[in-house]
């Protein structure tokens, strides 16, 4: 797919590295809509409390993260700048944020807040396609840390609604489920791949 995609180029005036601090710059600030959707939606003292101060790691972890990223992003091959153009393209990869933050402007109901739990999951699935792309894997400190962003996200979202954070908690062993599945499905395209090279 990225031999076929970089003799095309990216999308007429698009600039790669430039979409991509977008889209960081968007999960950032979606991770402070999160931590504003439920304050706001919570009438309670200690759960506003409890909200900022996993909030504020919480949007910590996605600027460093961010940052990380923005950096190995420096300097980057042009076919690998064209590749991260496609993914972010592709997958209306601003567009998903900015639907994340709409949602986060009501966080009242169960249904807002699974969805925007669920929009968190895709934005990550972005996350780890620009990285593969930057070095080549997913390194395993980025699973750890994706993991506690998870609990985090899911707590807050779940604060005071036991209920909730066992349906999440649920969900988010469905999405880890379904990343191993994937991952499955690549080596055994690898796989078929390098069987026909050889062959060739």
């Amino acid at each position: 797919m990225a031999k076929n995609i970089s003799k095309k180029g990216p999308p007429r005036g698009s600039d790669p590295v430039s979409e991509l601090n977008q889209f960081l710059d968007a999960f950032i600030g979606l991770t402070s809509e999160l931590s504003r959707g439920m304050t706001a939606q919570s009438t309670d003292a200690d759960e506003r409390a409890i909200i900022s101060a996993y909030g504020k790691t919480l949007g910590e972890q996605a600027s460093r993260l961010s940052e990380f990223i923005r950096i190995n992003a420096q300097n980057i091959p042009a076919q690998t700048a064209v590749e991260i153009g496609y993914v972010l393209h592709l997958n209306a990869a601003a567009h998903l944020a900015e639907s994340g933050k709409t949602i986060s402007q009501n966080l009242s109901s169960t249904t807002a807040k699974i969805a925007l739990g669920d929009i968190f999951n895709l934005l990550k699935k972005i996350i780890d396609v620009i990285v593969e792309l930057l070095f080549g894997h997913v390194p395993p400190w980025l699973e750890a840390l994706k993991e506690l962003i998870d609990e985090i996200i899911n707590f807050i979202l779940s604060i005071g609604s036991p209920r909730l954070a066992n349906t999440l908690s649920r969900r988010h062993q469905d999405y880890l489920a379904e990343l191993t599945r994937l991952e499955d499905l690549k080596r055994a395209q690898s796989w078929r791949n390098n069987n026909e090279e050889e062959e060739e």
